[in-house]
């Protein structure tokens, strides 16, 4: 953190310095990207704002952010292979000891599988977004899409996998705009679909003593496979012809509408007796079990019924583990011991908001959200940082509907939420 010299008198500004009123501090942080001014005198609150970032800040943010995720996914994909790197494990623990030896599921550096899932939803929407949007191609985002892509998809996260596909359907008609960019988002769905693939066909048998891993497409592979073939045919016609906008407006709009319609369709017709399609299968035709989403249901159930002894303010922050007793147990056969969780999480960060610090925050937080996605609609075509980092925040909202919402994770939403208000800032100046 840098507190530059700050002067009163243009005159005497050096380069680099601010030009604010005395009553002003201006604190430089991270880079330059943000700064955070504090008005001393209430009677000049009109000046008060956030300096929008400068544009190379693009390349800094999105380069370190997928810079801090591969890293983490490499060391995710190295524990999928069985191996313990950094000994984040204790002892001769691995990553498929979960549900034998202990009862979570943890991956990557983070830990918790849940909270894995929500850095990805928060930083491969960052970088797929703006290549797309971007007004040179930067090739060098592809790689980081591929890996994120496939360690959110074998995670086995449904909250993440459904809040991409949401993000997917509702940000197509917005940022496919042009032919350019259609080509570009065909690239970012060809490496998805390969992703996809490769997390299907990716299996394992045995323990973490004697694992075994084999990579075996099977029929949903095999037809996520020739999705990406016919998308990479349709990127290879589309080479040397120019749509128009017109016509790119009407298919991403076509788009969107027609994989909404054939997800309720295919869900509503499942045949499938368990898993997350499964499951949503079940609440269209009205039939809802309390161990539906890992015992979501039960929870939300549960936490509901702490909110109207405290409904404006909450209980607390953090105290639902206080005002909560909900315990999981489960008998394993292969070590003969009972494992048990104890529920301290709403599972769900608006109901953790309400429970915690009650109605009047939640409204709050959700007049914030609606308030900067409104703005940034306004906007969305002035800016492809702008419009990459809302659709990062959509996807963070989305799956934040369905996951623990835990320190680890939650600050970078609130940095990238800050980004997006000052490119709207710059945006309107």
């Amino acid at each position: 953190m840098r507190i530059p010299v700050v002067y009163h008198d243009r005159e005497r500004q050096l380069p680099g310095q601010f030009h604010l009123a005395p009553e002003h501090l201006a604190l430089d942080v991270a880079l330059r990207e943000i700064v955070i001014v504090v008005q001393a005198d209430l009677a000049y609150c009109e000046d008060l704002r956030v300096r929008a970032p400068p544009a190379d800040t693009a390349f800094r943010f999105i380069g370190k952010g997928l810079g801090v995720m591969s890293l983490n996914c490499a060391v995710a994909v190295i524990q999928l292979l069985g191996y313990n790197p950094l000994h984040l494990f204790p002892g001769n623990y691995s990553y498929y000891d979960a549900g034998v030896r202990f009862s979570s599921i943890f991956l990557g550096t983070i830990g918790n599988a849940d909270l894995f899932s929500s850095f990805i939803c928060l930083f491969l929407p960052l970088a797929s977004v703006y290549y797309v949007a971007a007004e040179r191609k930067h090739t060098w985002l592809l790689p980081a899409v591929l890996l994120g892509a496939f360690c959110i998809f074998v995670s086995g996260v449904s909250g993440g996998i459904l809040a991409l596909a949401v993000l997917i359907v509702a940000a197509s008609p917005f940022v496919v705009t042009d032919g350019e960019r259609l080509r570009r988002a065909l690239d970012v769905a060809v490496l998805i679909a390969l992703a996809l693939f490769s997390a299907y066909s990716f299996r394992t048998a045995g323990s973490s003593g004697h694992l075994a891993l084999s990579f075996v497409p099977g029929r949903r592979g095999a037809a996520v496979l020739a999705a990406a073939v016919c998308l990479l045919v349709l990127r290879l016609l589309l080479r040397k012809h120019e749509p128009g906008k017109r016509a790119v407006s009407r298919l991403a709009a076509g788009f969107s509408v027609s994989a909404v319609l054939a997800g309720f369709a295919l869900s509503y017709f499942w045949r499938g007796t368990d898993g997350t399609i499964y499951e949503f299968s079940q609440v269209l035709h009205g039939n809802i079990s309390d161990k539906f989403g890992s015992s979501r249901i039960l929870i939300w159930k549960k936490v509901l019924g702490l909110v109207p002894g405290h409904l404006l303010f909450g209980g607390g922050p953090g105290t639902i583990a206080q005002r909560l007793d909900l315990t999981f147990t489960r008998f394993v056969a292969e070590t003969g011991k009972t494992l048990s969780t104890y529920v301290d999480n709403a599972h769900n960060e608006y109901l953790g908001i309400l429970a915690n610090t009650g109605l009047a925050s939640l409204i709050s937080y959700l007049g914030a959200q609606i308030l900067s996605l409104a703005g940034a609609i306004k906007k969305a075509g002035t800016s492809a940082l702008g419009i990459s980092i809302v659709c990062s925040l959509i996807c963070y909202w989305v799956q934040a509907f369905f996951n623990l919402g835990l320190f680890l994770v939650s600050p970078l939403m609130w940095l990238v939420w800050g980004l997006l208000i000052s490119s709207l800032s710059h945006a309107k100046s």
